[in-house]
């Protein structure tokens, strides 16, 4: 399974090209190497890419979802997204309104929730692990973890103010319901101290 939840599947080697150069802008990228490919990453698990079956889009922004083109042609990928997320995503595209930024939930321990304010179909994943505890991937929900943690939205990148709020309100109390971890979509301290972890685990 890969989500975008917390690791992007945009393809890198020529985003410059293929976003734009105010995109590109906006979504300035200040490093990035061979490794942080999307076939690169998942190898770097001991898996490959012909492994992934399920997708799951937190949204669809290109910065999420731009490398689903790698999986075009296989008939044996499911890609979940919230179809408040694919219209939006639709409409978007055919109107220019949001131009530049679009190219049951229960499976397994994985629950998606519906999580608007950032876009109208934005999901969270809730990971329920059997010895490490709940773990809420919330995609740009809130974009850092001072979002998170001091409950202020990320300025005109959430497009829905009352719905982000909401949304926040619901991740508390689950938060505190389930004694979980939130992972924002882009902080890169969280990430890391993760990653550390997951490292110490498997070791």
């Amino acid at each position: 399974m890969c989500t975008s939840t917390r690791k992007h599947i945009h393809n890198g080697k020529d985003y410059p090209e293929v976003w734009g150069p105010q995109v590109a802008d906006v979504f300035s990228r200040i490093r990035y190497e061979p490794q942080h490919e999307l076939k690169a990453a998942i190898e770097a698990t001991g898996h490959k890419l012909e492994d992934i079956k399920k997708i799951i889009l937190g949204h669809m922004h290109l910065d999420h979802a731009g490398g689903l083109d790698q999986f075009m042609d296989r008939k044996d990928v499911e890609i979940w997204v919230h179809d408040k997320e694919l219209r939006s995503a639709f409409w978007s595209v055919a109107t220019g309104a949001d131009e530049g930024v679009y190219l049951k939930h229960y499976m397994d321990g994985i629950t998606l929730h519906h999580l608007p304010g950032h876009t109208d179909g934005l999901v969270g994943m809730q990971l329920n692990l059997p010895n490490s505890g709940t773990f809420f991937f919330i995609s740009d929900h809130c974009h850092v973890i001072e979002n998170w943690r001091d409950g202020i939205p990320q300025g005109w990148l959430a497009r829905d103010h009352p719905a982000w709020f909401q949304s926040t309100q619901r991740l508390k109390r689950l938060e505190s319901t389930t004694k979980g971890r939130v992972i924002p979509g882009h902080d890169k301290e969280t990430f890391l101290q993760l990653q550390s972890e997951i490292k110490d685990y498997l070791s």
